[in-house]
């Protein structure tokens, strides 16, 4: 897989910010490597009244290992272009869970 760029993942106090692309629809959840400098994920949902952007959340605090209301959408809603906050993870634990380091 790529090598994560910097400006995917980035520290702002105490928070991370993830910069993803979302392709829904997937038939699992998971990891898909880089796309137009963000980390692409497939989420297993459609993008119908949230369940997609539901699906995302609880799926990155899965492989982030962290609870799931540690992991926002900060921006992006109704976008495949979102920006996710993450709370109690240093970067380089959280390249390393995503296999990006």
């Amino acid at each position: 897989m790529e090598k994560m760029s910097e400006d995917v993942l980035r520290a702002e106090g105490s928070r991370l910010f993830l910069e993803v692309y979302a392709s829904p629809r997937a038939a699992r959840s998971r990891v898909a490597g880089l796309h137009d400098g963000r980390l692409k994920v497939h989420v297993a949902a459609p993008p119908v009244d949230g369940a997609a952007n539901r699906e995302l959340v609880r799926f990155l605090a899965r492989e982030l290992g962290v609870p799931r209301s540690a992991v926002t959408l900060a921006r992006g809603g109704s976008s495949r272009r979102k920006t996710v906050a993450i709370e109690g993870l240093d970067a380089a634990a959280a390249r390393n869970r995503l296999g990006l380091d």
